[in-house]
């Protein structure tokens, strides 16, 4: 269904007249220079009307099979099978149903099209090298935004500049113009929101967001609306008076805070006022701001005793992180005692902020509380310095046996005692009051000693150790007891919220399994027949308060009301779980201390227990506090202990939670987004509850927290005029203060359709897309929520088509530029682990069983509902690179560094995600986003082994390791960093040896997305599944 431009050369495709591709409207701002909306997509034949693009002489584009004409189309001569055409390049399903390249027939019966995958639409990417752009002063006209030009791409390395409108870090609009109508944003069929993202960390070489302390009297603000003043209002009557641009009142202008104007209505000290002349700004709130003392950094970290949790090494590695952190604390106060560390404590990590130590450096308070079948609460007793366990042995109604001063440990080793007297000591300077140093307690003198804090973590930690062997020798003294193989993790979850109920802090939850006994035990729902059928969907499902049983409805009350509880005492749950198999029990005659077995579902014989966590109802805790729950999957080794991989993403993920970086991470936040004349922020998708109206609250927030921000019109708007919304987020800092970060956002609206269109921005319109449909999973098959994505991309490719090009000829598939890899994000998303479907013979063992299972697609399904907008291309489109051809022909600029950057460095362009480039004689590294995967082919020479894995022969059932000495392996390790910068989790590294058929290079060959895979059609073929809905709609 190719034609050529006219006058142009006949390409490979079929005779003029058929279907073609076309993409039309200038790129939005990063994907490419503009082209005149006269233009088509490169390689379009000419439209009635239109001129032919200069220089573009018919690039050859798929065909679209379903439309009228199209060769192929059911009833006509010479077709290829309907979705297929012949000779095109996708995988067909091969051993397991995923993708391998089939050899071409060898006589076609007759001669016909064939369509050519390279030049399908695809992420366009950089020269390698190329030096980072730099977006906002080209958006901006004086100091208010013009907005002809879009927005930087999303997921492509960008330095903004803050010159009065937010940057795209920390709001981002679906639309960069604001549809002038309601009946106009209907017709577009896209939402259009803003994604609001407050804690974002700055990229490197961006000014980070000013402070502004207005003093005693606090931020100016709208006696009306109670907006936050900043460079959009407008200055009346030389200064003294203000107008509102968001409800458009005059307010007087506070005598503290009057500045004349200069000859063009700006007051004179406008840049020197942050709230004035930035977008961002941070303002020091008073005592107003505060409902109960500032939030102190706590973090308790509630880690499994059990026996499968011990013999399997989480319990020492979860200790021994808790131990690395301090030693990172040490570090960064070092630093910043020594004017090296600017007191931002950690490390700069590549997942935004500063990482590595205690969230508030010297300020922090940590503690460990530990569970098996009872709850172990630690306290080190001053004076003579012992560590007393005290027990709470009542699972079923949990509570803190001991106050939060006596279980959690201070980073500045200061005594209780030389706390108070400190304190008294700053409130009487405070007011005034002389105090006679002679009667001053000597506890005054004490000084900040973190190496003393770090002591008491690592004898904490041996006590824990020692108390954990006892449990373990217990176990297995009783092989078919439970008695010290299950742990009841949320009770020992509730016991930790309990104790900080008056000060609220951090829980970070570490557990081998689902909680089996005790408060909030969740019995295994899992049955291996149950996938692949209608049942399949209650195991990806939290626990419901609609479900048949009475104790399932009360268990899923239970967890609602916990989380809204955490949520009201500011208190965020993180939520790590590391499946642990307990191979040496035997199910039949294992009993609880009470008799019973938990683990029976009165099912029969196929429930699995071992490996059931039902993620979705754990997932609910830290859904509503503004946590994260994080599967911890790779299994364990033969020993019965963790493997590396999951070792490594323990750590990881820990290191990750602790960001010390006091402008990312916050605490006891309220947001709330109030929008100008016309519009008004309607609904609020993401983390966090809410209680009043308008208004969202998240207990815990860190550079990643993302919400998205629906806006619907009140009235209609002119064409050009300004409209600005204004997130604002009042939030506990970690220095301990009270601060309100405010975010202004200036757009145009616009009555018509191409320019509305013109500068959609596809990453933020497909995540919003996401976040609103996913929920959908809750109530509806996953086949109706499939569809609806494939609808959702047809309707806007559709409303573009009768909207934008009515002229275009029938058989054309029109895409604009800006949402021309809409069908590649959607089919994306598609093949993903959260959304791909299991065949209807899963369940008995079919194509090797599930894939994936209830609890790993609960795991990525919050992933997906969670993701920032420039996280959405890596997630759903996956990128491959030949390491070979690495080794030896890599881009001159490849492994450098980047211009004016000190830690990032150029990386080779990746290949197409189609299995046709794999090789059992090459090594491959995809970068599927929440995986990195390294195939090493089996018949792979031994100098590329030796570079890759450090080893001349490849034993499959070995572990393998990267190679840390050679070239190879140090470009990988480059690769790897890259990879994992500004995500929100850490991906591991998996490597493995092709031709064994094992789950990780199945899971490869299921993220090739433009390959055909036993579940999934192919890139081409989705294409003509598109455009087919397309033309039944035009029909």
């Amino acid at each position: 269904g190719i034609a050529p431009a006219p006058g142009g050369p006949p390409v490979g495709g079929p005779a003029p007249g058929g279907p073609a591709m076309a993409a039309r409207g200038p790129p939005a701002m990063g994907r490419g220079p503009p082209v005149p909306m006269a233009q088509g997509y490169p390689g379009a034949p000419a439209q009635p009307g239109m001129q032919a693009p200069p220089g573009q002489p018919g690039m050859a584009q798929p065909g679209m099979v379903g439309g009228p004409g199209y060769p192929g189309a059911p009833g006509q001569p010479g077709m290829a099978p309907p979705g297929m055409a012949p000779g095109m390049a996708s995988g067909q399903p091969g051993p397991g149903g995923y993708a391998q390249r089939p050899a071409a027939p060898a006589q076609p019966a007759k001669p016909a099209p064939r369509i050519d995958p390279s030049q399908i639409p695809r992420m366009p990417r950089p020269p390698v090298g190329a030096a980072v752009p730099t977006w906002g002063s080209q958006a901006l006209l004086g100091r208010v935004v013009d907005n002809k030009v879009g927005p930087p791409v999303a997921c492509m390395p960008f330095r903004a500049i803050d010159e009065g409108n937010a940057t795209p870090r920390f709001v981002r609009p679906t639309l960069h113009h604001c549809p002038a109508s309601r009946d106009l944003l209907n017709q577009m069929k896209m939402p259009f929101g803003v994604h609001l993202q407050p804690m974002a960390a700055v990229a490197e070489g961006e000014e980070p967001i000013h402070e502004a302390d207005l003093g005693p009297n606090g931020p100016v603000r709208c006696q009306r609306c109670k907006g936050y003043v900043n460079c959009f209002v407008k200055w009346l009557n030389d200064g003294s008076k203000w107008q509102c641009n968001l409800c458009d009142m005059v307010n007087d202008t506070p005598q503290t805070y009057y500045s004349s104007l200069d000859g063009n209505g700006y007051r004179h000290d406008s840049q020197n006022r942050p709230e004035l002349s930035r977008g961002s700004v941070d303002f020091v709130g008073t005592k107003d701001y505060c409902v109960r003392p500032v939030q102190e950094p706590i973090v308790v970290f509630v880690v499994d005793t059990s026996a499968p949790a011990v013999s399997s090494g989480l319990t020492k590695a979860t200790l021994d992180a808790i131990v690395d952190m301090a030693d990172a604390t040490i570090e960064a106060h070092q630093e910043a005692m020594t004017g090296g560390g600017g007191g931002a404590g950690g490390v700069v990590g590549g997942n935004g902020g500063a990482t590595g130590g205690f969230p508030g450096g010297a300020r922090a308070r940590v503690g460990i509380v530990t569970f098996d079948r009872n709850v172990q609460f630690y306290r080190i007793r001053e004076d003579t310095g012992e560590v007393c366990t005290v027990i709470m042995g009542d699972i079923e109604d949990p509570f803190a046996p001991i106050p939060p001063q006596h279980f959690l440990l201070r980073a500045d080793g200061l005594t209780e005692k030389a706390v108070k007297v400190k304190a008294q000591l700053q409130k009487a300077a405070e007011d005034g009051v002389y105090v006679d140093p002679a009667t001053v307690d000597p506890a005054a003198n004490e000084q900040i000693d973190v190496e003393k804090f770090r002591g008491q973590l690592e004898q904490l930690s041996q006590h824990v150790m020692v108390h954990a062997a006892k449990v373990q020798e217990a176990a297995a003294a009783a092989p078919n007891s439970l008695a010290g193989t299950v742990g009841c993790s949320i009770a020992a979850l509730v016991a930790a919220a309990d104790g900080l109920s008056e000060v609220g802090g951090r829980v970070e939850l570490v557990t081998a399994g689902a909680p089996l006994i005790g408060i909030g035990r969740l019995r295994p729902r899992e049955r291996t027949t149950d996938y692949g059928g209608e049942r399949e969907a209650e195991l990806y499902r939290p626990l419901s308060t609609q479900a048949k049983g009475k104790e399932e409805q009360d268990v899923a009350a239970w967890y609602t009301k916990f989380a809204d509880d955490c949520a009201l005492r500011q208190i965020g749950v993180d939520v790590y779980v590391a499946p642990v198999q307990r191979s040496s029990l035997s199910m039949s005659t294992a009993t609880t201390p009470n008799g019973s077995n938990p683990m029976d579902r009165g099912g029969g014989h196929d429930s699995m227990p071992n490996a059931w966590i039902d993620m979705a109802t754990l997932g609910l805790i830290p859904k509503a506090t503004g946590g994260k729950a994080i599967m911890l999957d790779g299994g364990v080794d033969a020993a019965g202990a963790l493997t590396k991989v999951v070792i490594d993403k323990l750590e990881n993920e820990l290191r990750l939670s602790m960001v010390t970086d006091r402008k990312t991470v916050a605490s006891e936040t309220v947001t709330k987004v109030r929008c100008s004349t016309g519009l008004r922020c309607a609904e609020y998708h993401g983390p966090g509850v809410q209680r009043s109206v308008g208004e969202l609250e998240i207990a815990a927030m860190h550079p990643f927290t993302n919400v998205l921000c629906i806006l619907k019109h009140d009235s209609a708007l002119k064409n050009d005029e300004r409209v600005y919304v204004q997130a604002a987020t009042l939030y506990s800092s970690l220095d301990g203060r009270r601060m309100v970060r405010v975010h202004n956002l200036c757009m145009l609206a616009a009555t018509g359709l191409p320019e509305l269109f013109r500068l959609a921005d596809l990453d933020a319109v497909f995540t919003a897309n996401v976040k609103l449909h996913l929920p959908r999973l809750l109530k509806e098959p996953l086949t109706t929520v499939r569809d609806a994505f494939t609808e959702l991309c047809a309707d806007a490719l559709y409303n573009y088509r009768v909207s934008c090009a009515k002229t275009s000829p029938a058989g054309q598939l029109i895409l604009p530029e800006s949402l021309k890899l809409m069908p590649l994000y959607t089919l994306g998303l598609l093949k993903s682990v959260g959304m791909r479907p299991n065949s209807p013979d899963s369940g008995r063992g079919g194509g090797g069983g599930p894939d994936p299972r209830a609890d790993e697609r609960a795991a990525h399904l919050a992933i997906l509902e969670d993701m920032t907008v420039s996280a959405s291309y890596r997630l759903l489109h996956p990128r491959m690179y030949d390491l070979e051809k690495i080794s030896t022909d890599a881009h001159p600029r490849a492994f450098t560094p980047l211009d004016d950057s000190e830690i990032h460095f150029a990386i080779p362009l990746p290949l197409p995600c189609s299995a046709e480039h794999l090789s059992n004689t090459s090594a491959f590294l995809l970068d599927g986003g929440s995986h990195l995967l390294l195939q090493v082919g089996k018949d792979a020479p031994p100098d590329l082994l030796d570079e890759v894995l450090a080893q001349s022969h490849a034993d499959p059932t070995k572990p393998q390791e990267l190679s840390e000495g050679s070239d190879l392996g140090g470009k990988v390790a480059c690769m790897l960093k890259e990879m994992r910068h500004d995500l929100p989790f850490y991906a591991p590294l998996q490597i493995y040896i092709s031709g064994g058929n094992g789950p990780e290079e199945r899971r490869l060959l299921s993220l090739l997305i433009e390959d055909k895979t036993k579940h999934e059609i192919s890139y081409v073929d989705y294409l003509c599944a598109v455009h087919r809905r397309i033309q039944q709609k035009m029909a």
